[in-house]
């Protein structure tokens, strides 16, 4: 059998990736002030310098070496943070936050902030990311609560936009005024939303559901704000010019490119037995074919660059990153880097990708090489 990767990582390197992980989740501990934060992020970043440093010089084998660091530590934790790592939060809670540190950690992701570098993104790297999920982490639990369910579906939906408007506040406390996930809010909120309503009334919990019952709470709201012109958004503007529907069409129609695309890929790779980190590369990059994604347009408005993300995502996303094909995925890196290609869309849908399987199928999720039981 072909060997994909075909540089290993040491035991030394191995034993600080995973101390990597465990500090990265000791930053999320929510009694933890943010001068304590920083201190904490500034041992994990001068750790994870120690870990870049081991990488050999040649491209192609530092690209597939970066590949392998990612992985390893995605692997990690994984099996940490998905089997008993709680601290106070809900099950529900700790899925939403290990998908999206997992999002903000993959490698390759071209025009996307990784673990390993910040692609497009001059003002963030995967540490802004980590400051970020710690503040978000216990809105994600208040939307968990019974407060927020209501005799209307709608209501809710309401009820997890006030959560979100003080979720943002939160982030951009935590980040020094970094957008780093608004759009990973308005989407996690609705899941985790409409997730609740579907355990509180007791209907069978299959994807299709969830699906149904996001298009039921928010379609008449939402779609009022897309004919509203008030603060006009990005997406806004594009529907009015363009006629793209943007993440607000995409929830309308119950997030179609998770459905039919995420989590469809998603599953496939698993299957063939790739780990997590290649399951969430092809992932992004099918996504990043098909999504007319509106983020594209807030550095250049133009449809152009869409178009552009859909051409380069088609021709890696078949590709496996073994030496021989590391240049491909490099050449395409720069390319996003050089073009100012921010698909921070298909980026968000990822990540809502990762956490919906995890919903459904977390205890048939390979952890550490072996299946084992999750917590309940």
């Amino acid at each position: 059998m072909k060997k994909h990767l075909e540089c290993r990582l040491s035991i030394k390197v191995k034993n600080e990736i995973s101390q990597l992980a465990q500090g990265i989740l000791g930053c999320l501990n929510p009694r933890l002030s943010q001068p304590g934060l920083s201190n904490a992020i500034f041992l994990e970043e001068r750790r994870l310098q120690r870990i870049k440093q081991a990488a050999p010089v040649y491209s192609e084998s530092r690209y597939v070496y970066f590949h392998e660091i990612s992985s390893h530590f995605i692997d990690i934790l994984s099996k940490i943070m998905l089997t008993r790592w709680r601290c106070g939060y809900s099950r529900t809670t700790v899925l939403a936050g290990f998908s999206l540190l997992a999002e903000a950690a993959f490698f390759p992701s071209p025009g996307l902030v990784n673990l390993i570098d910040s692609g497009p993104h001059r003002d963030m790297d995967f540490f802004t990311f980590v400051r970020s999920v710690a503040s978000l982490l216990p809105f994600f639990e208040q939307a968990l609560s019974d407060d927020v369910l209501s005799e209307g579906d709608e209501e809710v939906f309401q009820k997890l936009r006030e959560i979100g408007y003080r979720a943002e506040t939160s982030m951009f406390s935590f980040t020094n005024h970094i957008n780093t996930h608004k759009g990973s809010i308005f989407l996690f909120l609705i899941v985790i939303g409409a997730y609740r309503l579907i355990c509180h009334h007791k209907i069978q919990k299959k994807p299709e559901e969830l699906f149904a019952t996001i298009r039921k709470m928010t379609g008449k709201v939402l779609d009022q704000d897309i004919r509203n012109n008030k603060n006009e958004t990005i997406g806004q503007r594009a529907n009015r010019d363009f006629g793209l529907l943007g993440i607000r069409g995409e929830v309308i129609q119950g997030l179609p490119n998770v459905r039919h695309v995420g989590l469809t890929v998603f599953q496939k790779t698993l299957s063939e037995g790739r780990r997590l980190n290649r399951a969430l590369t092809t992932t992004l990059l099918h996504i990043q074919s098909e999504l007319n994604d509106t983020t594209l347009l807030s550095r250049g408005y133009t449809l152009k660059r869409i178009d552009r993300v859909k051409q380069l995502s088609s021709d890696l996303k078949h590709l496996s990153l073994t030496k021989t094909k590391a240049k491909y995925f490099i050449t395409v890196d720069k390319i996003f880097v050089m073009e100012n290609l921010n698909p921070g869309g298909a980026a968000d849908l990822t990540a809502v990708t990762l956490f919906v399987w995890l919903l459904f199928n977390i205890q048939g999720l390979a952890i550490g090489g072996k299946h084992e039981r999750i917590f309940v």
